[in-house]
């Protein structure tokens, strides 16, 4: 067969402007040189392709296909460097024929011809070699000025990156200057992403937590009408680009988000988007920042990302920074309150009281939704009673009360048996809530009030927002810590105020307990119209006893008389040691008869006591008058001790004691 001539190969590699030009022209020719051949010529182009593999240029539909580089003739000759020759030439079978396109050493490519007609490859094979030789110059010299050109075309775009990284830069100082004279986070957030905008963005926004520990959620958005409706979701699910960038806390290019498996296009015109979370110097993660551009492959990690990563480490100190104020500032605030309430309960002078303002204060000035107090009832099986409440009228409390222990008593009832401050972050029907109130609880907080070692009262509180943290704990730990101390105070100043009734021989009420008590009956006698009687009883001869046996004796006797009168009253009365040997017994409601029938029990009693061997049969002489409208207990106490000394005038002394009587 005749063989084209090379000539026509040089004019076609004349006319090629490519590498692939190149080996379509070496492919034409020796497809008119074998025309029952197929031809290929597979060609190693390293930024093309993975390293060893070889992409066939030249197929018919000139798509490309990746061969192994050592598979096959054509793998082997690229790797070798040698013509290959598979198949038998001689059977009439199919014959491969591999050459190498080299220049100056290196192999390029391969020329690959599949025919029938072996005799043909084998004999031609230094026309083959001769036009591969021809065709190996021109396409190195075409890989070396796409090269060139690439080079060219990398240098523009890194000199428009550094053009664009020195702008990108200068505003970014501007913008950080400007975000140092923000006073609020919130302000922060708004020049962020304006700022960013005016950097040439086409959409920026921010999600951010409040302070440590707060879910994350949508704050700005400039550049779209993206939403907290739209955004908040997936933080939740932890999806889209706010999801993988939080997830991993490394920023995440999206190049094209028609195409991103990641990114959920919240803005349709929007190709290009870049994450990059917002950590503060800790490693905390604050949040996240996002920029979008209309274009695909617009934005990269190395520009944008740095620019953004300084971005959103100056957000987080400043968060940070906010946060320590915010938290000094809450707490000054916290013992501003409660100091005042703490002076506010000057005034309490029961536990009742102290409940009443607690709750007030705690609900009016500071916030609280619901605040309740419960006293402990400790005489008989322990339980809660609750005396104040935010949510509950007053005249429902008892019955409030009585329907918490008829459930179970619910999660405020676990304090009697933990004795310490309970946080209860989540709480539902499941946790052991009792919801009497409709009030969205989420949060309950359960607080101990301790006095004298025992638990006297415990402080609840409940939330539908934010659960109670740690300032919180510390902040109603302190107030306890006072409201138990008042309440100490206040029961050492009822033992010195009960003290200071009592007489201490005796253990009887003294003379100014019986003028307080006397103004109390004397009012409720002039509204119930009962009378109001006063004995004035005076021990017989208790000189002598003194005298002769000692004062030692004398106490003794006047304690044992003391217990006499007091077993042999009603509880309801009311007996007084009057001063030295002198006793004074009221009964409330009482008529002068029925303290009559009374002073009898007592001497009756008193007659028949033994203390010792010289004293015994104890008598006494005494006087009962009823209060008159208007009078005076001074002149009540002075009519009975005369009607007693009338009474004693009355009947014939009983001198000495003989007989061991007094």
């Amino acid at each position: 067969m005749g063989f084209p001539n090379l000539k026509t190969l040089i004019n076609a590699l004349g006319r090629a402007l490519s590498p692939e030009d190149a080996c379509s022209a070496l492919a034409d020719w020796a497809a008119r040189a074998f025309k029952d051949g197929n031809r290929s010529v597979f060609f190693y182009v390293p930024s093309r392709s993975n390293d060893g593999m070889l992409v066939d240029v030249t197929g018919r539909a000139r798509n490309q296909r990746f061969v192994p580089a050592m598979d096959g003739p054509v793998g082997r000759a690229f790797s070798l460097g040698e013509v290959q020759v598979e198949g038998s030439p001689q059977d009439g079978g199919v014959t491969r024929l591999a050459c190498p396109v080299k220049w100056r050493g290196r192999v390029m490519g391969v020329l690959c011809v599949v025919g029938r007609r072996g005799e043909d490859l084998v004999d031609n094979l230094d026309m083959v070699i001769n036009a591969s030789d021809l065709a190996a110059p021109v396409i190195w010299g075409l890989l070396e000025a796409e090269r060139k050109e690439d080079r060219l075309k990398l240098e523009r775009v890194r000199n428009a990156s550094l053009e664009d990284l020195s702008y990108k830069r200068g505003a970014l100082i501007a913008l950080l200057t400007q975000l140092g004279d923000e006073v609020t986070v919130e302000g922060l957030f708004d020049r962020t992403v304006d700022g960013l905008v005016a950097m040439g963005y086409q959409v920026a926004s921010i999600v951010s937590r409040d302070r440590r520990g707060a879910p994350i959620r949508f704050r700005r958005n400039r550049g779209s009408s993206v939403s907290a409706e739209q955004v908040d979701p997936l933080i939740q699910e932890g999806r889209g680009l706010v999801g993988r960038v939080m997830r991993y806390l490394r920023p995440y290019l999206c190049e094209d988000s028609l195409i991103d498996p990641v990114v959920v296009r919240t803005e349709e015109d929007i190709r290009s988007e870049l994450g990059v979370p917002i950590i503060g110097p800790d490693g905390y993660p604050w949040g996240m920042l996002r920029v979008g551009k209309r274009q695909p492959r617009a934005l990269s990690v190395e520009v944008d990302g740095e620019i953004l990563k300084a971005l959103g480490l100056f957000i987080a100190m400043r968060i940070e920074r906010s946060e320590v104020v915010d938290r000094l500032e809450r707490e000054l605030n916290r013992n501003r309150m409660l100091h005042r309430l703490v002076m506010s309960l000057r005034g309490a002078s029961s536990l009742e009281e102290m409940a009443d303002v607690v709750v007030r204060e705690l609900s009016d000035s500071m916030g609280y939704g619901v605040v309740e107090f419960f006293k402990v009832e400790e005489e008989g099986p322990v339980e809660l009673e609750i005396l104040a409440s935010s949510v509950t009228p007053k005249e429902l409390l008892g019955e409030k009360s009585r329907e918490i222990k008829r459930r179970g008593g619910g999660l405020v009832y676990r304090i009697l048996r933990s004795r310490r401050m309970t946080n209860h972050r989540w709480v539902g029907p499941e946790s052991g809530h009792l919801a009497l109130v409709d009030a969205g609880t989420r949060h309950q907080l359960d607080v101990p009030v301790f006095a004298m070692g025992q638990m006297r009262g415990v402080l609840l509180l409940e939330s539908p927002d934010e659960p109670f943290d740690g300032s919180d704990e510390e902040f109603f730990e302190v107030l306890s810590w006072h409201l138990g101390a008042l309440l100490e105070g206040l029961e050492h100043l009822k033992l010195l105020e009960l003290q200071s009734l009592k007489d201490p021989l005796t253990g009887l009420w003294n003379r100014k307990y019986l003028d307080a008590r006397l103004e109390e009956e004397l009012t409720r006698s002039a509204r119930s119209g009962l009378p109001v009687c006063v004995a004035m009883v005076d021990l017989n001869n208790f000189k002598g006893v003194n005298d002769t046996y000692g004062h030692e004796t004398g106490d003794m006797v006047l304690r044992e008389v003391a217990r006499v009168i007091r077993e042999s009253v009603r509880s309801s009365d009311v007996v007084v040691r009057y001063g030295g040997d002198e006793f004074v017994v009221f009964s409330p409601g009482a008529s002068q008869a029925e303290m009559m029938g009374l002073l009898d029990r007592v001497s009756r009693a008193l007659s028949g006591m033994i203390l010792c061997s010289c004293v015994s049969g104890l008598s006494f002489d005494f006087g009962v008058v009823c209060l008159e409208a208007g009078e005076c207990l001074m002149s009540a106490v002075a009519r009975a001790d005369a009607e007693m000394y009338n009474l004693r005038r009355s009947r014939r002394p009983n001198g000495g004691c003989d007989d061991g009587r007094m």
